[in-house]
């Protein structure tokens, strides 16, 4: 998990936090049995995603960073 951080900061040298909320960062979080990504704004999950896996949400928090 630590090296794919690694690499994410390293590639897209975007903000963001797989760890929850983070303020104005996209953000991953484990919520139940479900992963969520979201933008944090104002202490509010803004624009939230909802999927069953871990590898959807990253998959979706990595497509994201690219834009």
């Amino acid at each position: 998990m630590k090296m794919l951080i690694r690499l994410l900061q390293f590639r897209f040298r975007k903000p963001f936090s797989i760890n929850g909320y983070s303020e104005g960062v996209l953000c991953t979080e484990k919520d139940g049995s479900k992963w969520d990504v979201y933008y944090g704004e104002r202490n509010h999950k803004m624009d939230l995603h909802r999927f069953d896996s871990q590898c959807d949400a990253y998959q979706y928090l990595i497509t994201q960073l690219t834009i």
